[in-house]
C-alpha cells in the first residue's frame, strides 16, 4: 500500500483545521490544570479533522482530545492527531503552534504533516517518497558539531518537575551551543528537518505531539530515537539529532 491518497487526506485535513484556528475570534479555556491548558478550539479542531479523516479513511484514530476511536489491530495503520500543538502559545497569541497529523503502523511512521497556520508553512512526509515544504521537496540540512548546535527542547506537562529530574535534563542539554524552548514539540522536531535547529529532545512527551515530526525527520534520514515509557500509554522519550 503506497498511502498517496492518505497523504493528501492528511494535508487537506491539517489545512482545514488551520483555517478554523486562524479565523477563530474566541478562545474559551475549558480547563487549566497544573502545567496543561485546554481550549474549546482543541475539541472543535480535532472534531473537524476526525470528521474529514473518517469520511475518506477507515483507519483507527488516536486523538489528543478523544483518545482511540477504535482498537488498533496488529499490522493496521492508525492516525495520530494533535489539533493544536502549543495550545498555551495559541491562547496567548504567541505564534508558535501547529496542527499535527501522522499515520503510523506497528510503532513506525508512514506519514507526517505539521501545519504552522500562523505562517502558512506545511511540512509533510510520505515514507519512501520524500519530505515536502509547501510542496517543494526538501533535502537533508547539513550536519553540525554539537558545540555549534542549537537544541530545541521543552518541559512537557507530564514531566516531573522535581530537582533530580530537571538536573538530568540540564546535564543532557548543556553540551549544546544554544537552547530554544518554542512551546510546540511538533514545530521543534520539524525545525530539525528544516535546519532551523540541529537537535530536539524531550522526555515524557505524548506521542501525538511528536508522531508527525518523527515521521518527517526519519524520512529525511535524520537520526531519530524514540522509546515508550513503561506503564504510561503513549508517553515517549524522543531524541532527534542532525549532528556530525
Amino acid at each position: 500500500m503506497a498511502f498517496e491518497v492518505e497523504f493528501e487526506i492528511a494535508k487537506t485535513s491539517a489545512r482545514l483545521a488551520g483555517e478554523l484556528l486562524c479565523h477563530a475570534t474566541e478562545k474559551t479555556v475549558l480547563s487549566a490544570i497544573d502545567h496543561d491548558i485546554k481550549l474549546d478550539l482543541d475539541i472543535k479542531a480535532e472534531k473537524l479533522i476526525l470528521t474529514y479523516l473518517k469520511k475518506l479513511s477507515s483507519f483507527p484514530v488516536l486523538g489528543e482530545e478523544t483518545g482511540l476511536s477504535k482498537q488498533i489491530k496488529k499490522g493496521e495503520p492508525y492516525w495520530i492527531v494533535d489539533p493544536i500543538d502549543g495550545t498555551l502559545n495559541f491562547v496567548h497569541e504567541i505564534p508558535f503552534s501547529s496542527v499535527s497529523i501522522a499515520l503510523w503502523k506497528d510503532d513506525k511512521p508512514i506519514i507526517g504533516v505539521v501545519y504552522d497556520f500562523h505562517r502558512g508553512e506545511m511540512i509533510a512526509s510520505l515514507k519512501n517518497k520524500g519530505v515536502f515544504f509547501n510542496g517543494k521537496q526538501l533535502v537533508p540540512p547539513p550536519k553540525v558539531a554539537i558545540k555549534q548546535a542549537i537544541l530545541a527542547t521543552g518541559f512537557p506537562s507530564y514531566l516531573l518537575h522535581d530537582t533530580e529530574t530537571l538536573k538530568s535534563v540540564i546535564d543532557k542539554i548543556k553540551k549544546y551551543k544554544k537552547i530554544r524552548l518554542f512551546g510546540s514539540a511538533a514545530l521543534s522536531s520539524t525545525y530539525v528537518a528544516l535546519g532551523r535547529v540541529h537537535a530536539y529532545f524531550e522526555d515524557s512527551i505524548k506521542l501525538w505531539d511528536v508522531a508527525a515530526g518523527i515521521a518527517i525527520c526519519e524520512e529525511l534520514g535524520i537520526k531519530t530515537h524514540y522509546t515508550s515509557i513503561e506503564n504510561n500509554e503513549f508517553l515517549y522519550t524522543v531524541e532527534i539529532k542532525n549532528l556530525e
